[in-house]
């Protein structure tokens, strides 16, 4: 299940309901030209470790 969380401000308890999903959290703007810090990428993930467990989250996108 692929969720965006950084466009839409999404509050991050929608991901448990989805509790047997593995989940691709979108983390980045690409609306937005600017270029995240790390400190922002990770408060963004950060948002959604209390929702659904590390071991089911995928950041994206990944760069190579």
């Amino acid at each position: 299940m692929s969720i965006e969380t950084a466009q839409s401000g999404l509050d991050c308890a929608v991901l448990e309901r989805l509790a047997s999903k593995t989940i691709i959290l979108g983390v980045l703007d690409l609306a937005d030209m600017t270029i995240e810090s790390p400190r922002t990428v990770a408060d963004r993930i950060r948002r959604a470790l209390p929702h659904a467990g590390a071991e089911r989250i995928v950041v994206a996108p990944i760069a190579d």
